[in-house]
């Protein structure tokens, strides 16, 4: 049984990621969007009828998760926050489903390595958290 899943922001085109993951042989599709537009979305694609599971999600900074957990009253909500300059913070206390764009961050590269936005102590937390970390 193929359990292949794909994480995607579409900008309208589902119907064309749809048609693209049921060629390939996916299972699902997690659609992610912005707070403002996951409602309208969120109901659109309850009810298309597709061969694979479509699932949605929100997609955030960690500024905005507070509006999320408290605007939307359902609890299996899949949050994504993208990485900022308090990412230790956000996955200890708002503990999103997935933080991703380490890379992304605006930080001050070291002496004799790059600053890639994550480390071992971020790592750390994740792991204790459940919270996971993505890669694009």
């Amino acid at each position: 049984m193929n359990r292949m899943i794909d994480i995607v922001i579409p900008h309208n085109n589902e119907e064309e990621f749809i048609s693209i993951a049921e060629k390939l042989g996916y299972s699902g599709l997690f659609f992610l969007y912005n707070l403002n537009d996951y409602l309208d979305k969120y109901q659109k694609l309850k009810t298309q009828n597709t061969k694979i599971k479509i699932h949605t999600g929100i997609v955030v900074d960690n500024k905005e998760i507070h509006k999320v957990k408290s605007g939307i009253r359902n609890e299996n909500v899949f949050i994504v926050v993208k990485s900022s300059t308090n990412d230790k913070e956000a996955i200890e206390k708002l503990k999103p489903d997935v933080i991703f764009s380490f890379e992304g961050s605006i930080k001050k590269d070291f002496i004799h390595q790059r600053a890639s936005g994550l480390n071992h102590i971020l790592c750390k937390a994740a792991k204790d958290k459940g919270v996971m970390i993505g890669f694009s």
